[in-house]
């Protein structure tokens, strides 16, 4: 009898600690993200310019762009949380390398050439992501959609030379669409390396829901296949002033 009531008193002395240390946190915890991207996207011409659509499609290729940014996670329970912050993402397309030809040959002149087009965005996410397991080895999924505002579209045409190279830049900000939201879906692992730090890895894809391009004519649907990195603090709760 004396046994099962230490065993006892033990138990609960363990798990009142247990709750201690789990209520010395908040539920809200602070991150810093990076996420490597391959970018692309697919064309929705109208029947008139279908031509133009399918010269694209030959010509054009993925590029790899990025998003990085701060994130804020709030724990809903031990099993569920959402999460936003601000970004600043980065992505586009670019066109095959073109052999070009002149009537003059030298070394003045490229001899090939391409072009690369970034969108460049802040972003605004919202996801809702579950948890599986309760180590500190955890496994998720998540889902949500994001607030893309455009803020510039740069070109950079890249001209090869026998023994150079040569970039050339320009930039707009008219013809596309301000505001455009995307859907994304991840799944992932999240590690506590201690008590207050933890690291997230996860894929994920994602996809602009409307076109980027302000023309009913030509429609533009930007996606990406990246992977997102982030290491998150979890904020302590403040101490109360003592009488």
């Amino acid at each position: 009898m004396r046994y099962l009531l230490t065993t006892i008193l033990l138990c609960t002395q363990l798990h009142s600690y247990a709750q201690s240390q789990q209520n010395e946190f908040r539920k809200t915890s602070i991150g810093i993200t990076f996420s490597p991207a391959y970018c692309f996207r697919s064309l929705h011409y109208a029947q008139s310019n279908k031509w133009i659509e399918d010269k694209r499609n030959e010509n054009e290729v993925p590029i790899f762009g990025y998003s990085t940014g701060i994130n804020i996670k709030y724990s809903l329970s031990e099993k569920n949380a959402i999460k936003t912050g601000l970004l600043f993402s980065l992505n586009g397309e670019q066109t095959k390398y073109q052999d070009l030809q002149w009537q003059s040959q030298g070394n003045k002149y490229p001899q090939k050439a391409k072009s690369e087009f970034h969108y460049k965005y802040l972003t605004i996410p919202l996801e809702f992501a579950h948890y599986f397991g309760s180590n500190s080895l955890r496994f998720f999924a998540a889902t949500g959609v994001s607030l893309n505002v455009f803020t510039q579209k740069k070109t950079n045409v890249i001209s090869i030379y026998d023994n150079d190279k040569k970039i050339s830049s320009s930039s707009v900000d008219v013809g596309y669409n301000k505001i455009n939201i995307a859907a994304c879906v991840s799944a992932g692992i999240e590690y506590d390396l201690s008590k207050r730090f933890s690291l997230s890895l996860a894929p994920y894809y994602a996809r602009f829901l409307n076109s980027i391009v302000a023309d009913e004519q030509a429609k533009e649907y930007s996606y990406s296949f990246g992977c997102n990195a982030g290491i998150y603090y979890k904020l302590r709760k403040k101490e109360k002033a003592r009488n």
